[in-house]
């Protein structure tokens, strides 16, 4: 799974409605989305085909720069939280998640969204 971490976002209602995005993008088909703990974040679990290139960790690189640079892409979001109009903190995809290794939290939303059937 790829995890892609959208920060900062303006409200609570901001970051449902972009959970709702992500979670019914056809080209991303997460199997999860929920809201961070406070409310203003959105994390996004996306299956990726680990056959496509016989090296996993190019595979999986590759895959997640992928979803990284798409998401940045589609839904409007800055990388690393800096806002280019305003060149101050703002929302964005947070590229920290690139590191394999590095902790991810799980939230409790109530109304996290859930793929069954992937």
């Amino acid at each position: 799974m790829i995890v892609v971490d959208i920060d900062h976002l303006d409200s609570r209602g901001e970051a449902e409605k972009l959970k709702r995005q992500l979670f019914d993008d056809r080209l991303l088909r997460p199997v999860l989305a929920f809201t961070s703990p406070g409310g203003r974040g959105v994390k996004a679990f996306i299956p990726y085909d680990l056959a496509r290139i016989p090296d996993t960790r190019q595979n999986t690189s590759e895959n997640i720069h992928w979803a990284m640079n798409y998401v940045q892409a589609i839904y409007d979001s800055h990388p690393d939280g800096e806002d280019k109009k305003t060149s101050r903190s703002g929302k964005g995809v947070d590229r920290s998640g690139k590191d394999l290794v590095r902790a991810c939290f799980l939230s409790y939303d109530e109304e996290a969204l859930i793929r069954r059937e992937i």
